[in-house]
């Protein structure tokens, strides 16, 4: 990632991967992030029925379905599943679950994953102005709508931008929303894609 380009590789990796095959039975996964497998296998459980707990501190599965377990702020598993909810916690910092939080990160970005919905316009608008936005909202419906208008006011017509190769492109408000989409959100399995465009239109925001 850009913002990690002169951090240092762990230095035991090798000793941590090798000692995690032999006393754990660990498989490695070549070309996937470990996160994305996290969240496939806790899907896997939630449609086998089975307590499959995802372990992990990434807050990206927070986003996803099934049973999870962050060490850092959770005493127990948790199990999450449909639209969520959005909280402001004692630390005066935006938190959530199910499919809100994904919502929300649809909305503001990742500065870890180096992502930010409106930077290319130029725009502020932070996690306090999301939550407002999105926490009274019941419906995925409704979830959505708010976040298509949003990119509306942001890129109301044919936007300029220059990708993570140096093209420079012209695209429309549903590419770059299904370009941020596709930053924020965890795939259930392999070949999970889904079209925004597509997803608007059967839900009757957009005609």
């Amino acid at each position: 990632k850009s913002n990690r380009i002169d951090s240092l590789r762990p230095l035991l990796l090798s000793d941590v991967r090798e000692y995690m095959t032999q006393k754990y039975n660990a498989k490695i996964i070549n070309g996937r992030e470990v996160d994305d497998r996290v969240c496939e296998r806790m899907y896997t459980g939630y449609l086998e029925d089975e307590e499959i707990i995802g372990v992990t501190a990434d807050k990206d599965a927070c986003g996803s379905v099934g049973w999870l377990f962050n060490p850092d702020k959770m005493d127990k598993p948790e199990f999450i599943d449909g639209l969520g909810e959005l909280v402001i916690d004692a630390k005066n910092k935006v938190r959530g679950k199910g499919r809100k939080w994904l919502y929300h990160q649809i909305c503001i970005g990742d500065s870890t994953d180096c992502y930010n919905p409106s930077e290319i316009c130029g725009a502020r608008f932070g996690e306090k102005s999301s939550f407002k936005l999105l926490e009274p909202l019941t419906t995925d419906k409704e979830c959505w709508q708010a976040i298509y208008n949003l990119y509306k006011t942001w890129y109301p017509d044919i936007t300029t931008y220059t990708d993570w190769e140096g093209i420079e492109r012209k695209v429309d408000v549903f590419f770059i929303l299904q370009m941020y989409f596709d930053c924020a959100r965890m795939k259930r399995f392999e070949g999970d894609d889904i079209i925004v465009k597509d997803l608007l239109i059967k839900m009757g925001v957009v005609l």
